[in-house]
């Protein structure tokens, strides 16, 4: 890969390219804030680097950093779900303007921030340059632990599953039938099956064949039990474990029969997963108590076999179309900003407070917002609804356009400064905290209740990781030591 020369060091030539696209998009969007073709050439070119970059840090993790990813993964959120919207429109005949809250001034406002953000981000890793698990090679020797670890986590979690303490799209209950009392454990475990997982999946490609088989069959089983959770967290889980695969050996390269291969099955079960959720959807709506995997499965899969009965077909083409347009939501806040003064660091308190454990703030209900919106909405003049949030449109309600650009930089330079800090640990706990970043930012609509608490859930797996890691080994040692009887 070609370099180019920054400040006495040497990066790549496409980061800088990149870096400079996204600034003339943003500033193209600002500068032509009432055309429409610019703010769609904006949407377009935000689209392309989006899925380009992402195919290139999942060929190559070690050539990339968290700040690459978040950056494209902004742009696929903001850029390709707007055009999503955009293609939708076209297709079921709507315009997706006329579906817009704002202007379309106000959208290429927003546009336009959100493209310096990416370029701001993509800055910030020419001259932060870890790399993803560059430096993290785990041992052959570990290899038995981690498949204890991964063989444990998968056989809780199906327990759990077929007891009723995980449920259909994230809910963890302490009793079966009580969904309002959540599970400490099942949260956790819920919450491990990716990180974990993609963890097998990164010393499955040097392992033995067997070892490798075993490894593989166990992420299987965990992909089957994520997308009973939710649609994205399977195309993250997806992501992170195609990441995980290329980072366990060789450089990929991206066009050869393999990749394509593989590419063409993510895509499939993508596709797949994506139907089969949706018909739990429905299921479940027909019947709003059943939310335990097994009492949605069976009609379910009725939905699915026969989705002319149910429309399922036409209310997933609407829900894509219209779904993923979260852009509006950013543009509308940002309208608000006009007029109104931000918060001034209120959602980031109640952020903070929301992920703090009961244990240690027992009064933390009387103060909280269960709702991000709850808190932004009726500040701002807004009712309160289920909206798009994001790092973005937290740090905008806190600072205003200040904290829209401050919020991401600084989460994604916690999560370097933990990653560095993990691998004093050793490389399984850096590696098992790395994969619960990348999936905590790669889920752009996450408010940031749900990124504090990621963190904090990244910290408390590394952990026990780590005091797992220590009871083997002292296993093992004893083992090993034990006098051979003759």
């Amino acid at each position: 890969m070609k370099p180019c020369a920054v400040a006495g060091r040497r990066f790549p030539v496409w980061r800088c390219a990149a870096a400079g696209i996204a600034a003339l998009a943003g500033l193209a969007s600002t500068v032509f804030a009432d055309s429409h073709v610019a703010f769609l050439a904006s949407v377009v070119i935000a689209s392309a680097m989006g899925v380009v970059g992402i195919l290139l840090c999942v060929s190559k993790p070690s050539a990339a950093s968290l700040w690459e990813v978040y950056a494209f993964i902004l742009c696929i959120g903001y850029g390709l779900g707007t055009l999503q919207t955009f293609v939708g429109g076209y297709f079921l005949a709507f315009d997706p303007f006329a579906l817009a809250d704002v202007s379309a001034r106000a959208l290429s406002g927003a546009i336009s921030l959100v493209m310096l953000l990416v370029c701001l981000l993509l800055v910030c890793s020419l001259l932060d340059r870890k790399g993803l698990l560059a430096d993290t090679r785990i041992p052959s020797s570990e290899h038995r632990l981690v498949l204890s670890l991964v063989s444990l986590l998968t056989l809780a979690a199906v327990a759990m599953v077929a007891a009723g303490r995980i449920r259909f799209q994230g809910d963890v209950a302490a009793d079966a039938d009580v969904g309002v009392r959540l599970s400490a454990i099942a949260s956790l475990v819920s919450q491990a099956l990716c990180p974990i997982g993609a963890l097998g999946v990164y010393c499955a490609r040097s392992s033995s064949p067997r070892m490798r088989f075993a490894l593989l069959a166990l992420a299987a089983i965990d992909l089957l039990i994520l997308a009973t959770q939710g649609r994205r967290l399977l195309l993250f889980a997806l992501l992170i474990f195609a990441m995980a695969y290329a980072a366990g050996g060789k450089a990929l390269r991206v066009f050869t029969s393999k990749t394509l291969m593989a590419a063409l099955i993510m895509i499939f079960a993508v596709v797949v997963g994506n139907r089969f959720f949706y018909a739990m959807r429905l299921a479940h709506d027909e019947n709003t108590d059943a939310r335990d995997v097994a009492s949605l499965a069976v009609r379910s899969g009725e939905i699915f076999m026969n989705p002319q009965d149910s429309g399922l077909d036409e209310k997933i083409k609407e829900n894509l179309a219209e779904r993923a347009f979260i852009l509006d939501y950013l543009a509308e806040l940002l309208e608000k900003l006009d007029r109104i003064d931000p918060l001034g660091g209120a959602v980031l308190f109640n952020a903070v407070i929301t992920a703090t454990p009961e244990a240690l703030y027992p009064w933390k209900y009387k103060y909280m917002y269960y709702m991000e919106e709850g808190l932004v909405h009726p500040h701002f003049g807004m009712p309160v609804w289920d909206a798009a949030n994001t790092v973005l449109t937290a740090g905008a309600s806190d600072f205003g356009i200040f904290g829209l650009l401050a919020y991401p930089v600084l989460t994604v330079l916690l999560c370097q400064l933990l990653l560095r800090a993990a691998t004093v640990a050793g490389p399984i706990v850096s590696a098992a905290m790395c994969f619960a970043l990348l999936n905590m930012l790669l889920n752009v609509e996450n408010q940031l209740p749900g990124i504090v608490a990621g963190v904090r859930d990244a910290i408390l797996l590394g952990f026990v990781v780590f005091v797992v890691s220590l009871l083997f080994g002292q296993l093992r040692s004893i083992r090993l030591n034990a006098p051979r009887i003759a």
